[in-house]
């Protein structure tokens, strides 16, 4: 995977170990299924990273809006969710109409956040790797503004290597 020396660097200087096999079964189990190998050797090489928050890395993505594709430029990350918060947001997941309501599709699980405080959501189905950007809203998927994806990258590799840095 081809990252920056800067990004390199960054989390070096943050100290993150790389996810262990354990870690990773953990993130398995609560989703239901194998992670993409490439998330799991990212992983496995760097951990549950964070980026400057400073000067975040930045990443575009598509929306469907009034009938055409928009293209956004303002993603930004901030870092991967641990094995434990992955496990806790899994376990939330109900059914719509459930308790707690379903907030982003079920197709789908959090693998990040941006300094907004918005997701960056990994497919399950029926593509299973694909990157997306969910900008949280509390209403319930399907309902009130809370209806729509950006789509980032077909896969975990893809997304990182065209993040921009600090952009």
């Amino acid at each position: 995977m081809n990252i920056p020396p800067e990004t390199l660097e960054w989390w070096a200087s943050m100290d993150v170990p790389p996810a262990t096999e354990k870690e990773v079964a953990r993130v398995e189990r609560a989703i239901g299924q194998p992670l993409p190998a490439d998330y799991v050797r990212f992983l496995r090489q760097h951990g549950f990273v964070e980026w400057d928050i400073d000067t975040p890395d930045s990443f575009d993505y598509s929306v469907r809006e009034e009938g055409q594709v928009v293209t956004h430029t303002d993603g930004s990350i901030s870092h991967l969710w641990d094995a434990d918060h992955i496990e806790r947001m899994a376990a939330d997941v109900r059914a719509p109409g459930g308790t707690p309501p379903l907030l982003y599709p079920n197709t789908h699980f959090p693998i990040g956040g941006t300094p907004d405080q918005d997701q960056i959501l990994m497919e399950l189905t029926p593509k299973a790797g694909r990157i997306w950007y969910w900008p949280e809203r509390v209403d319930e998927w399907g309902s009130g503004d809370n209806t729509a994806l950006g789509f980032v990258a077909d896969d975990f590799t893809t997304f990182v290597e065209n993040l921009r840095l600090g952009d």
